[in-house]
This record gives structure tokens, C-alpha cells and sequence, in this order.
């Protein structure tokens, strides 16, 4: 009997260091994407400033490292966003602040965003958004759906080497409905269920190694879902991967 309730003991204490490590985890992941995004920011505007002519005229040369330098200041602030966007997940702070606005100017913003990937720039990958712009107007909270669009052309942006990622957009009924096509390597049915886990990463024996946090498409679908939407993926390996989500009108 004392034998039993020594061993409770213990577990109960093993259980209660281990909530406290989880919540420092938490405590410093929020403090760390704070600290990381805010001198990003600063750097990302002071090279657009520079970009922009605002100091002066700057030569070709100039331009081509300072567009380099802005590209990776962009990865580190989308890094910081998902970072602070799963720390609010984990802690239970994703409210919505919800505005009327146009899903195809939103689309048009991000992918404006990505011009500087080496791969658009060398003419190895084409992004674009043919879609009719119709009735695309809906409630939606606008950084929330920014962070989606973010991180499904990213994620279609690293699978795919050469070919196109094109995005639709159409309003039905009920919903807009938003679709990122891609002709990449394609995902297998195994890896189509785990996708959208926190922290899964693509195995590397599908193609080499991997970078990235695991994070950005489990964000998606959390904001996705908090609009009440839904997202899925369709896909043959080595035949490029279809992403859609809806967004339904209320």
C-alpha cells in the first residue's frame, strides 16, 4: 500500500515538472518570436526605403544584393508570424476580428510578396492568379487569411522546382473558394493524412532534405478552420499537389 502511493507521488511530481517545462517552452517561444520578428520589421523597412529611392539613387549591383538581403528579412518575418500565430494556437488567443474585404486583392498582395524567390526570379517557376475577379468579397479577418495564403504558396513555392503554382479564386452560393495548384513532386496518400500535423515534416527520402518548421501548414488549416472553413489536399506523388480551402459567407 505505501509502496503504491510512494510510486503516485513520484509520477504526480514527474507529471507537474513536466507541466512546468511545457509551459516555459511556451513562455519563451512567445518572448523569442516577439523579440525575432520586431528588428526584422525594422531591417525590412529600411531596405524598402533604400528599394524605393528614398536615400538616393542606387546602382544595378546594389539593387540585386539589397532584393537578396529583403528576400531572407521576409522568410525571417514570416518565420516570426508563424511562430507567434502557434503560440497564440497553443495558448488559446486566436480571436477574429472580422472585415469585409476582397480575397483577390488579399491574393494578389501575397504573391506580390513572393516576386523575390530565386526560382520566380530565374524563370525556373511561374506564380500567378488568372482567376476573374467576381464577387470575391467576404468577411474574413484579414492578417488570419494573409498567414493561410503565406503559407500554402510557400509550401507549393519549396516543393516545386520547375513548372507553374497557379491560384484560383471563386465565390459559390455559400462560400469562396480558394485553390493553389502546383506541379510539383506531389504528395503520397501516407503523407496526405499527417500534412497538416503540428511539426510534420516531408520525410527527407521523398526528395532530399527539408527545410522548414513543420508549423505553417497546421497554422492553415487552424485559421481555416476558426473561419468555419474548410481545407484538404489532393495529390499523386510526382504529379504536383492541389490545395484548396473555403471560407464560408456569413
Amino acid at each position: 500500500m505505501f509502496g503504491r502511493q510512494l510510486e503516485r507521488r513520484k509520477q504526480e511530481r514527474k507529471l507537474a515538472q513536466l507541466q512546468e517545462l511545457n509551459k516555459k517552452k511556451d513562455e519563451f517561444l512567445d518572448i523569442a518570436s516577439h523579440e525575432l520578428r520586431t528588428p526584422l520589421a525594422h531591417i525590412k523597412g529600411a531596405i524598402e526605403l533604400v528599394l524605393g529611392g528614398k536615400t538616393g539613387p542606387i546602382t544595378i549591383a546594389q539593387r540585386k544584393k539589397l532584393r537578396a538581403i529583403l528576400k531572407n528579412a521576409n522568410q525571417g518575418v514570416r518565420l516570426a508570424d508563424n511562430l507567434l500565430n502557434l503560440s497564440c494556437i497553443v495558448h488559446k488567443r486566436t480571436d477574429l476580428t472580422l472585415e469585409i474585404h476582397d480575397i483577390g486583392e488579399l491574393i494578389d498582395e501575397v504573391i506580390q510578396g513572393f516576386e523575390d524567390e530565386q526560382k520566380i526570379n530565374e524563370g525556373h517557376l511561374r506564380l500567378s492568379f488568372p482567376s476573374e475577379r467576381i464577387d470575391l468579397e467576404i468577411k474574413l479577418d484579414k492578417p488570419k487569411a494573409e498567414q493561410v495564403l503565406w503559407n500554402i504558396i510557400g509550401n507549393a513555392i519549396k516543393f516545386t522546382k520547375t513548372g507553374t503554382i497557379t491560384v484560383l479564386a471563386k465565390a459559390t452560393k455559400t462560400c469562396i473558394k480558394v485553390q493553389v495548384i502546383d506541379t510539383g513532386r506531389g504528395i503520397s496518400k501516407n503523407e496526405q493524412s499527417k500534412i497538416f500535423d503540428q511539426y510534420y515534416k516531408v520525410p527527407e527520402a521523398l526528395g532530399g532534405r527539408v527545410d522548414g518548421t513543420g508549423i505553417g501548414l497546421n497554422i492553415a488549416k487552424e485559421f481555416v478552420e476558426l473561419h468555419s472553413g474548410k481545407i484538404w489536399v489532393e495529390s499523386e506523388k510526382g504529379k504536383g499537389a492541389t490545395f484548396t480551402f473555403t471560407i464560408p459567407k456569413i
